[in-house]
């Protein structure tokens, strides 16, 4: 099962590079059940955007009423790719990136399009479970919006499931029976510490069972001599 797996990972590769050197073209996407639009713009000078109505409708990326209105609620510097996740009062975005360098970031989150918090690729996954297809990289599997919780849960490739607060950007990591050995050295120091203070404990108890047992000694001899 492993075998195919990873074999099929190994097809799958060029078909995601091939999609991510396609030009990027500016669109749109329709949000919180029809009341809003997501709207991603990118520069004329990009071939396909050349004659792309979108780049003339509306100003600036952002989050728009979806009733024809041009004037957004919120803007953003820019357009992105990758999925993204709405709260349901329209402020909140989520992006989980469509990464262009496996050490860069792999979740941005938004406050009426300003970033407020971000997650390096290596700071979710561990090194071994992050496959270049360049130019970018595969780390995580299935993406879950959990929507009247306002949390995301994404798998990663080594075992582990992180669960974000949609809201705050808040991250709780759960590890799979399967999690991957690299997460163990930090455990490792764990299990030494606790280890070398039941040694340090131990060596007291002793001292002490030693110094208890001098001390009687020494009042026998003592209560003999008298």
């Amino acid at each position: 099962m492993a075998r195919i797996l990873s074999l099929f990972i190994v097809l799958l590769l060029p078909l995601v590079a091939w999609a991510e050197m396609a030009p990027l073209r500016s669109h749109k996407k329709v949000m919180g059940h029809g009341k809003y639009l997501l709207v991603m713009l990118y520069s004329k000078a990009n071939g396909p955007d050349a004659a792309n109505e979108l780049n003339d409708l509306y100003p600036q990326s952002g989050l728009y009423p979806n009733d024809n209105s041009r004037k957004p609620i919120w803007m953003l510097p820019m357009g992105f790719e990758g999925a993204v996740f709405l709260s349901r009062d329209g402020e909140y975005l989520a992006n989980i990136v469509y990464p262009s360098d496996c050490n860069g970031d792999g979740v941005h989150f938004y406050h009426k399009g300003k970033r407020i918090c971000s997650y390096k690729i290596t700071e979710l996954a561990h090194k071994s479970a992050i496959k270049e297809a360049c130019p970018s990289c595969i780390w995580h599997g299935l993406t879950t919006f959990d929507e009247a919780a306002e949390t995301i849960a994404v798998e990663v490739n080594d075992g582990r499931t992180w669960t974000f607060e949609l809201c705050s950007g808040d991250a709780s990591v759960q590890r799979g029976e399967h999690a991957n050995v690299g997460d163990v050295p930090a455990n490792v120091g764990v299990v030494l510490a606790i280890a070398l203070f039941a040694g340090v404990l131990g060596i007291v108890a002793i001292l002490g069972l030693i110094g208890g047992y001098w001390y009687i000694a020494r009042k026998r001899k003592t209560s003999k001599s008298e």
